[in-house]
């Protein structure tokens, strides 16, 4: 991507699926975020719902990261690229959608890419100083509500779920990796 891309304008919980730290994926998708402060928890509900609704092949890790911080650092450095879904600050309307590639932070005035004490990026340098920072799109929704503790997604950023889930499997697709939805049927092959 050139730049940041407005696509769509107007829980604090460990890592929900397990790895093998030998393993090297071709992609960690990475839903990031505290489900426990509305809005905030965009990022885990996409994972989840992408957990729940599809399977991935092997070469696809989608991991539930919550406010994992720095304990994120090891799927991140077992992945050849990751994608991130995340609530990111760039003073847009709540819901607003955005998709750009972490290497054009700088580029980017007055965008925060996480409402997290240490956000992805941070996690992400980290990685760079270890010389093991694969490249990393990060898909990012403008939030809402935030300051409520509980209650969920605001329907604001809930109606985008579905759209950030397609942006998700879109990105799958032209990497060459094609999730199923649970319960399709594969057709039989020859006898």
């Amino acid at each position: 991507m050139s730049s940041l891309n407005e696509l769509d304008a107007p829980g604090a919980e460990a890592p929900g699926a397990s790895m093998n730290n030998q393993s090297m994926f071709e992609v960690l998708v990475l839903g990031v975020g505290n489900v426990m402060m509305g809005d905030e928890g965009l990022g885990v509900q996409v994972a989840r719902n992408l957990l729940q609704n599809f399977t991935f092949p092997p070469e696809v890790e989608v991991v539930d990261g919550g406010t994992g911080g720095l304990a994120l650092l090891s799927y991140i450095r077992s992945a050849r690229r990751v994608i991130v879904i995340d609530a990111i600050q760039a003073g847009a309307e709540p819901g607003s959608i955005f998709m750009f590639d972490s290497d054009q932070l700088e580029e980017s005035n007055g965008v925060k890419t996480s409402v997290h004490d240490i956000g992805i990026i941070d996690v992400l340098n980290t990685a760079g100083l270890l010389d093991d920072r694969p490249p990393a799109t990060i898909i990012g929704v403008q939030p809402g509500k935030m300051d409520e503790f509980g209650g969920g997604l605001s329907p604001k950023v809930g109606d985008k779920v579905d759209r950030v889930i397609q942006l998700v499997l879109d990105y799958l697709a032209e990497a060459g990796f094609s999730p199923r939805p649970k319960g399709a049927c594969t057709p039989p092959g020859p006898e």
